[in-house]
């Protein structure tokens, strides 16, 4: 495609020799120049540039900012992508003040025609009138059709663009040019008509007109000829037996009501096998050659004039017959050899030989043709013997597509159509498909002399076929040479009467490359240097092509993008297919099109570069867990997902070998037939003898339910027998605090007397059956509800046992009458414009928010329930009530804050204790505040009851006393002020058993420094100096008692474990510290695998029901790996090697490279 190559700083001179502003030129044109490298500027317009920025992509920038018509243009492009309009130009983003649009390779409709190559008339026909058809349902016309603006892609299909000037359907037209749109006489003042149907048929009918003639409508007229013809509605007369002949006809005369009927005419006519002029050319044997002759009818006027003598006969026939022999070898790329041999242009058969006679019979019937129309100028008789020949020519090729091997004289006459020569001899009457001789044939400028100057003959016709004669208030001559117009040119319209400086216009203005023909030597040199040249650039350009190409593919890494790609789908819970979404990968090969070749097609691609990911990182994730620092302590729970699997989530805690906090979801199996404790066992130990950790196992935290008891106790017998290691399933096992504070709140809530307690706690400790205690408890709430054989008696027994609880069963019903009816909710919203939530059985603080909510809405509260008051008539809040529940949210406020202080980043089991000393002293407060409120104070205690209960339970495990005494800020002190002296001792006593386990280890051999050369020659000084020390050596008093017997001190550090990660604690407690990292690295809660289940749900969407187990397993892994910064890098593999690009200079993850 053929076009400019300007710098900015040409752009910039054109438009000051134009007389346009330059001084506020948009910004972006120069800046995409700069950024995008190799790009320049393709083509120029009224108020936009083009730039080249890629063989694909080109960016169309408004030549000043803000510019309408551009945003104009945007706006359609996206309407009609959203039709799925096949026809127009592409476009892959849209920007303030620019688009990038598909850069198209065989140019312009004008391009495509001047080459001789077959023309799929039809085709194209329907393709256009589909755009068009388009934008009508719109509600727009295109109002510029014409061959500049129709552009052709690799597969030669049509592409509609420039749509900034499209109008409404309604509105005037104010641009286009002749024979593309028509005036009327009485329409003044540059005004097309108003666009619609009728103007929009008219242009198609016209670049019809010009696909099947290869010239346009009334070219053989020069200037204010042509626009008057158009002006009076004087149409060329089509032939109505030609299918497309007619509808060129009928659109030129606006017979079609919409576009959406020429369309349905053109469909029609491509599916009754009427391909109309469809040119191919003869020596296709498979095809049969379609011809038209309606080009070469025109109005018949008689020639009168006296018979020719006989000489005058013989020397036409010379003519004619050495003319034939020119003729045939340019026309088709034919060559006549001395017998008759018929070759095409590269020398090969053309599929038949023509005999002597056919030859002498060419010229005799040309010679009988010319005698019958009386020609007897020689000038005349020049160019009618070639519209003979033209005719001829075809009647042979249609004879020998049908199998006739030689015709005579008479079968020539009857295949030739009727030639009716008018007035004028030099009207044109080429074949359509033989555009590319047109310049041959003298114009009618050349047979005609102008009425209004004196000129000479136009020799350049070609290139004066893209200008006009002066119109209205335009100069006509200068320096006595009559001036053309530009064609192409907008207001105002350049004018020259130069030829050589018309075609160098058209070349660098509009794109337009015009060769004439010539016989003279050294132009015909001069094109032969010329073309060298050509060839020459064209090798260069693909060249530098092929260098962009490789340059591009050279910068993608294909194991990083595939696994980075994976990876998007992991962490952002998408489909496995999202690879293979057409808009991802366009979006990818608009930043890059040399990805093209690494596009995925299948999901189970995907899938395996997910398998070949889990497994290489999972050997990563064992590699941290190796060089842990501290033990290696675990968080599981169960979950039972939509899909009706149930998962066990096993979620690792531990320091790393940089004294770093680590966390990773080591697995996430799916527990099949059985969720009693043994059955978890096997995942369990599976996962870690997976990952190497049996000599590094620490504390296992887990809610409180009993099967976590058995499944430790049943792991305790598995590691004893199959690695003879000795696990104690009681002290090494933690409770969730979360779920311990959760327990508390619903016996607040729910529990009436402390049996009924000890019931709900005997039934959730039973594992043949999954009741939670918060479910015991609500089963009692309702045990004398009505039957539940009848859904609306249950459900008013359900909201009568809630309302038993008093002010908090009346607010929960309250908050279920809103959310279960899409009219309440609406009503509520319209009130409030807040949500107000619900309070669910096992969400933490979910009854606290509910009442936060509620008290900080209590007046659109209060209107709402008067709204529906008869429909919660039992419901209604007093003031009475609304006391109770600010009341209760005071009370719970503490409770809350407890849980939000757990599960904090890195929260430690140092809180737990505390947490609960804190809670208790509420309790002993409210018990005191509201010693009048007998059911408030039964409601306490039944909470302290079940937080007593857990408080002693704890007594089973030292590790909670021994995190509190190695609390840098509590340490002993804590139990002296806070606990009883029978508790401390005990606590203590625990403490120095762990303690023991740690006392007597060596010293970390990273203390251990190697004297140097200096130092053994000083020796005996440094011997005395030592001798005179009085600080304490290591090992001389014990780290634990000096440690918790100093006065407590702040910490600089977020959380003691960070403290004790510290060096310079390393240092002066070189085997406490060991202890303090073991014990202060195990969570206070279990609430990491509850984030892997939230996670989860969000993978398991309703519409990927179908994903594995094993699938769901390593995706949740991958992502959780991701967020923990432990697979950072990406696995590569090249030449069979493993090579480590991000850091060349450790020695840890040697297999990747940086993500």
């Amino acid at each position: 495609m053929a076009g400019l190559r300007w710098t900015y700083e040409e752009l910039v001179q054109y438009l000051e020799q134009s007389s346009c502003r330059t001084g506020t030129l948009n910004p972006i044109i120069k800046q995409l120049l700069t950024i995008c490298h190799g790009s320049y500027i393709f083509g120029i317009g009224g108020h936009s540039v083009v730039l080249w920025v890629s063989p694909n992509i080109a960016a169309k920038v408004s030549l000043y900012p803000e510019d309408t018509r551009l945003r104009h243009e945007q706006d359609i492009l996206e309407s009609l992508r959203q039709l799925e309009c096949a026809h127009v130009v592409k476009c892959f983003f849209n920007g303030t003040d620019v688009s990038f649009l598909e850069m198209l390779a065989n140019g312009t409709l004008h391009d495509r025609i001047s080459i001789d190559k077959p023309r799929p008339i039809s085709h194209w026909m329907l393709q256009l009138s589909s755009a068009a058809e388009c934008l009508e349902a719109l509600g727009y016309a295109h109002g510029d059709i014409n061959p500049q603006n129709i552009l052709l892609d690799a597969f030669d299909q049509v592409k509609l663009i420039d749509f900034d000037h499209s109008p409404k359907i309604g509105d005037a037209l104010d641009v286009g040019y002749e024979p593309y749109v028509r005036q009327h006489r009485e329409v003044v003042g540059g005004v097309y008509g108003v666009a619609g149907a009728v103007t929009e048929q008219f242009a198609l009918g016209s670049v019809f007109w010009y696909m099947t003639r290869g010239s346009e409508l009334y070219s053989e007229l020069e200037g204010s000829d042509q626009v008057n013809r158009l002006l009076d509605g004087d149409l060329p007369v089509t032939d109505p037996s030609d299918p497309i002949d007619r509808i060129i006809g009928n659109c030129l005369n606006g017979c079609y009501m919409s576009v959406a009927d020429l369309v349905k005419d053109i469909s029609a006519l491509r599916l009754d096998g009427r391909s109309g002029m469809l040119l191919r050319f003869g020596n296709e044997p498979d095809r049969k050659t379609v011809l038209s002759f309606s080009d070469l009818k025109t109005s018949h006027v008689e020639i009168m004039g006296a018979p020719t003598k006989k000489s005058r006969r013989r020397e036409r026939a010379e003519y004619v017959e050495s003319s034939s022999r020119k003729y045939l070898e340019r026309v088709g790329g034919l060559e006549l050899g001395p017998l008759g041999e018929v070759r095409d242009g590269e020398g090969q058969g053309a599929g038949g030989r023509l005999a002597r006679e056919e030859v002498e019979g060419l010229s005799s019937v040309a010679v009988s043709m010319l005698g019958n129309y009386g020609v007897e100028d020689a000038k005349d008789c020049s160019i009618l013997s070639m519209k003979i020949l033209h005719a001829l020519h075809f009647a042979h090729s249609s004879a020998r597509s049908l199998g006739v091997s030689a015709l005579t004289r008479e079968q020539y006459v009857s295949r030739v159509p009727e030639l009716d020569i008018a007035s004028n001899p030099c009207s044109s009457v080429l074949p359509s498909d033989s555009v590319s001789q047109s310049a041959s044939i003298p114009s009618e400028s050349e047979c005609s002399p102008p009425t209004a100057v004196k000129r000479s003959k136009l020799r350049a016709t070609s290139t004066w076929h893209h200008f006009r004669q002066a119109r209205g208030d335009e100069p006509r001559t200068a320096g006595g040479n009559l001036l053309h117009y530009c064609k192409h040119c907008r207001n105002p319209s350049w004018s020259t009467h130069i030829s050589g400086n018309a075609r160098y216009h058209l070349e660098k203005v509009h794109h337009v490359q015009v060769r004439e023909d010539t016989t003279n030597a050294r132009c015909k040199r001069q094109v032969a240097i010329e073309n060298a040249f050509a060839r020459t650039s064209e090798k260069q350009l693909r060249l530098t092509q092929e260098s962009e190409v490789n340059t591009l593919r050279s910068v993608i890494n294909v194991d990083a993008f595939r696994e980075a790609q994976m990876l998007l789908s992991a962490n952002r819970h998408l489909p496995l297919s999202c690879a293979t979404w057409p808009e991802y990968q366009a979006l990818l090969t608009a930043i890059n099109p040399a990805v093209e070749e690494f596009l995925v097609d299948s999901s189970s691609t995907v899938a395996s570069d997910l398998d070949r990911a889990y497994d290489t990182h999972q050997q990563s994730v064992c590699r941290w867990l190796k060089g842990a620092r501290s033990l290696v302590h675990i968080a599981m729970d169960v979950w039972s997902s939509p899909q009706r699997k149930a998962y066990i989530a096993v979620h690792a805690q531990w320091v790393d070998e940089a004294y770093k906090p680590r966390k990773a979801l080591l697995g996430l199996p799916n527990l099949r037939r059985s969720h009693a404790g043994a059955a978890m066992t096997p995942h369990l130990m599976k996962i870690i003898q997976r990952y190497g950790i049996t000599q590094k196992l620490g504390y296992f935290t887990g809610d409180n339910d009993a099967k976590n008891d058995t499944c430790l106790r049943q792991l305790s017998a598995d590691l004893s027998q199959e690695h003879g290691l000795a696990f104690d399933p009681i002290s090494s096992r933690t409770r969730c605090a979360g779920h311990i504070i959760n327990l508390s709140l619903q016996a607040f809530l729910f529990a009436t007397s402390e049996s009924a307690l000890r019931a709900a706690i005997e039934q959730a400790d039973n594992e043949l059956n999954q009741t939670t205690v918060a479910d015991a408890l609500h089963d009692q709430l309702h045990s004398e509800s009505a039957p539940r054989t009848h859904a609306k008696r249950r459900k008013r027994s359900d909201t009568a046992g809630w309302r038993s609880i008093g002010p908090m069963g009346k607010l929960h019903n309250i908050a279920v009458f809103i959310r279960n009816s899409t009219i309440h909710n609406d009503a509520w919203d319209d009130i409030a414009g807040k949500a107000l939530g619900i309070d669910n059985i096992t969400r933490w603080n979910s009854w606290f928010k509910l009442l936060d909510a509620a008290i900080s809405q209590e007046g659109p509260l209060s209107v709402f329930v008067n709204q529906y008051h008869i429909e919660l008539e039992d419901d209604i809040l007093t003031h009475d009530d609304w006391q109770v529940l600010k009341m209760t949210h005071e009370f719970l406020q503490p409770f809350h804050q407890a849980t939000m202080e757990q599960q904090m980043a890195w929260a430690s089991i140092d809180q737990v204790l505390e947490n609960m000393d804190i809670l208790f002293v509420q309790l002993q407060r409210s018990v005191v505040k509201y010693a009048e409120n007998a059911h408030m104070v039964n409601s306490i205690h039944m909470g302290w009851w079940v937080l007593s209960k857990y408080y002693e339970e704890t007594d089973k495990n030292p590790v909670y006393a021994t995190a509190l005494l190695l609390h840098p800020e509590k340490r002993r002190r804590y139990l002296d002020r806070h606990w009883a002296p029978e508790w401390r001792q005990t606590a203590i006593a625990a403490a120095q058993r762990q303690w023991a386990m740690y006392k007597d280890r060596p010293i970390s051999s990273e203390r251990t420094v190697q004297p140097s050369r200096e130092a053994r020659e000083v020796a005996s000084y440094e011997r005395i100096r030592q001798s005179m020390s009085v600080l304490d050596e290591p090992g001389d008093e014990d780290e634990f008692d000096k440690f918790i017997n100093a006065p407590p001190r702040h910490m600089l550090t977020a959380n003691p474990l960070e403290w004790w990660c510290r060096e310079e604690q390393r240092a002066e407690y070189p085997r406490l510290h060991q202890m303090a990292l073991d014990i202060l690295s195990v969570p206070a809660m279990s609430d990491d695998p509850e984030r892997v289940f939230f996670c989860t749900r969000r993978t398991l969407s309703w519409d990927r029901a179908r994903l594995s187990a094993d699938r769901t397993e390593k995706l949740q892994c991958l992502s959780n790996w991701v967020r923990n910064d432990l697979i950072r890098k990406l696995y590569v593999a090249v030449d069979d090697e493993i090579m480590d690009i991000g850091d060349t200079n450790g020695d840890r993850d040697k297999h990747s490279i940086l993500y």
